[in-house]
Formats: C-alpha cells, structure tokens, sequence
C-alpha cells in the first residue's frame, strides 16, 4: 500500500506496523482504558472527577455541589471507584474521596 512519505516516516518512528500492534493488543490495558472512559461518560460523574482534581472532598461536599441525592450520588461514587479513579478513606465519621492521580487514561 502507498503511503505519503510524511505518514511512513512516523509509523516507522513507533517501530513499524509491529510496533503500533503492539500498543492496541494489550487487551488488560484496553480494558481498563475503557472501563475509565465509560466512567466518565456521565455528565454527573464527570462533574465529581472534575471537582476532586481540585481538592478532596466529603460526601455532604459533593453532594451540595452536584445537587445528587444520596442514593445518585453513592451510585456515581461506586462507579468512579470501580473504574479506579476516585479513591476514599476514613478520616472519623466522615468519608473523604480524591482524585486517583495514578490512574491512566490513555
């Protein structure tokens, strides 16, 4: 296949076709990329994400912010968490969420 010289030059810079391939079959990472992404997807999870990469957070924070009740809200926070972008711990009686710095999404 004819390529513009232009486009041959930088797939042969990522190590080829083979190198390219490479990237796209790692099905784990895919996975996970896709999982976080589909997290994201939602206009009130995306504010939640949005607002703890400003700072951390309790629960009566983002409630007050997002205007979700309880039940919303513990429904996004449990979806963010199995896509491993937000995380919480235990500070007394209160539970506080953070931005998961080390999640990749791409």
């Amino acid at each position: 296949m004819e390529l513009p010289e232009s486009v041959s030059k930088r797939i042969e810079e990522c190590g080829g076709v083979e190198g390219l391939r490479g990237i796209v079959n790692d099905d784990q990472s895919l996975q996970e990329m896709a999982k976080r992404y589909s997290a994201l997807g939602d206009p009130g999870r995306l504010a939640i994400v949005k607002c703890l990469k400003k700072t951390d957070l309790c629960v009566c924070v983002i409630k007050k912010i997002t205007g979700m009740s309880d039940s919303q809200l513990s429904y996004h926070l449990a979806i963010l968490k199995e896509a491993d972008l937000i995380e919480s711990c235990r500070e007394g009686n209160y539970i506080i969420y953070s931005y998961n710095k080390d999640a990749p999404l791409l």
